[in-house]
């Protein structure tokens, strides 16, 4: 309680701090007892000048306020987690990743700045009560994308709670999850779709391929010189000249491409399209920033047989990966998913002709009929077939030796692949996670067609070529190298001996 006292002189109430505030020379009738918080009202130092000071009817509203919300904190029951049921569910994910730390969930004490997706997932499924704590759910996730990296679809898979009904029983159908979600998570992270998880389900184990699209501003680059060599990642290789090594978590770098696609499309950029059974660190982004050497003619195509030969070249030539803010995770391969890509897979590029068409047809705007929006990308979805040099007669040869015999389709069936990204009716689960990022991509269009003024009006009169002068250029295998994988294991397992730690085998996990 704060006590308050009349201030005759400055015709206004003050407060008191006096042991007994009342037993003062002045009438104690004019003492007042408000209760209220420290911070609702803090004390003041009287001075000798006049000074506005909260009023007391003010000062009992704002302690009336804090006691309601007392009482409402109080009186919320928590949530009673052991009448829970709980069912095991894959939950298809898209998001932005420009302002994320990347997917995997970090420790806040340990970086506490650094927001992630899953971090804004587990806060959205808590909120729910859809989870009860991020480590009793039995979660997995299918590509752990870095820094700035997007999703188109991306994978995860946990168990949820289930629907009951008022007596306590099952209820025979399943809660909206996605648009459970969709109404708590930031626009920038959505839930495209979510069916339950078939028996033994991993969404990292469980992935039989994984497709990746990396776009960059075309400034002159050969696309045929870039789509010849990148013809030649197709099949099984080494990639430890083209990824970031992680010897401390991975000892075997063989992965195997099983198409790739180079086009271009509208609005000055270009799509390199690549599918495989699995990635490497940074595997997709150095495979890019190899192929835009060759398309600027600064590197011959035969570039990618020398790195991938690592009896010829067994240290990386040292150069930086292509810009992450380029690189999305389109979709990932599953068997009996209803909203995944089937086997065999898809050739690399299959959709690009459909995203091609929406770019360059009519465009999506956030105040149009959301329904007609989805059902034009439905029905551009569908499109299906590659074009041009983007075929690679490896392709199918290479999917069909990456399918392991137990999961190979039976001889008698004729698997039929469907699109990458497949796009069922419209309802208002898709509706709530399409319409923030229909928006932002609005909002992108808009600020690319601002930028492309102010360029335009920068470079007036000043030849393009020009002001892309590039410096000398150090051919790669003229480059300094970093240690190959055999030094580094060497220098991780003395640094290991000199700590007295004991030197373990490591588990093979790498992802872009």
């Amino acid at each position: 309680c704060v006590w308050w006292m009349w201030e005759a002189q400055h015709n206004t109430f003050r407060p008191n701090t006096l042991t007994q505030p009342c037993q003062t020379e002045r009438n104690p009738s004019n003492c007042v007892t408000i209760p209220m918080t420290s911070e609702a009202l803090p004390l003041e130092t009287p001075t000798t000048t006049t000074t506005a000071t909260t009023s007391p009817r003010a000062a009992v509203a704002a302690a009336n306020q804090e006691e309601k919300g007392a009482k409402k904190r109080k009186n919320r029951r928590e949530f009673d987690w052991s009448k829970a049921t709980f069912g095991h569910f894959v939950l298809k994910v898209a998001y932005v990743g420009t302002k994320y730390h990347g997917l995997a969930w970090q420790d806040p004490t340990a970086c506490p700045n650094c927001p992630t997706v899953e971090s804004k997932l587990f806060e959205a499924l808590i909120k729910c009560h859809l989870i009860q704590d991020r480590v009793t759910c039995n979660y997995s996730r299918c590509g752990r994308t870095d820094k700035g990296v997007h999703a188109a679809g991306n994978y995860i898979a946990l168990n949820l709670r289930l629907k009951t009904q008022k007596d306590g029983s099952l209820a025979s159908d399943d809660y909206d999850y996605p648009s459970m979600l969709n109404g708590v998570l930031p626009s920038d992270v959505r839930i495209l779709a979510c069916t339950r998880a078939p028996e033994g389900f991993d969404a990292r184990f469980s992935c039989k391929y994984r497709a990746y699209q990396y776009y960059f501003p075309l400034n002159g680059e050969s696309l045929d010189r870039m789509q010849e060599a990148a013809d030649l990642f197709v099949g099984a290789h080494d990639f430890r000249n083209f990824c970031k090594m992680d010897i401390e978590n991975v000892t075997n770098y063989q992965r195997r491409v099983l198409s790739v696609c180079v086009r271009e499309m509208p609005g000055g950029v270009a799509e390199f399209s690549v599918t495989g059974t699995a990635f490497l660190w940074h595997q997709v982004r150095n495979m890019v920033a190899v192929l835009l050497l060759v398309g600027a003619g600064l590197e011959k195509p035969s570039i990618v047989t020398d790195l991938l030969d690592i009896d010829k070249n067994p240290r990386k030539p040292i150069y930086e990966p292509a810009n992450e803010s380029g690189l999305v995770l389109f979709d990932c391969g599953f068997e009996a998913l209803p909203f995944a890509p089937r086997l065999p897979p898809p050739p690399a590029g299959q959709t690009g002709a459909a995203l091609a068409g929406l770019l360059a047809g009519r465009g999506w705007e956030p105040d149009q009929n959301m329904q007609g929006e989805i059902a034009l990308s439905a029905s551009a979805a569908s499109i299906t077939g590659t074009s041009g040099s983007c075929s690679s007669s490896h392709a199918l040869e290479a999917a069909a030796s990456a399918v392991p015999a137990a999961s190979s389709p039976s001889p008698t069936a004729t698997p039929t692949p469907g699109p990458i990204l497949p796009m069922p009716a419209p309802t208002p689960a898709i509706i709530s996670a399409a319409g923030p990022l229909l928006q932002s991509w609005g909002e992108a269009r808009r600020m690319a067609a601002v930028q492309a003024c102010l360029a335009t009006a920068a470079l007036a009169g000043c030849p393009a070529e020009q002001v892309r002068a590039r410096e000398k250029y150090t051919p790669l295998l003229r480059r300094a190298c970093a240690p190959s994988f055999e030094e580094k294991v060497e220098s991780l397992d003395a640094k290991k001996r000199r700590k007295g730690d004991i030197v373990a085998p490591a588990d093979d996990e790498g992802d872009e």
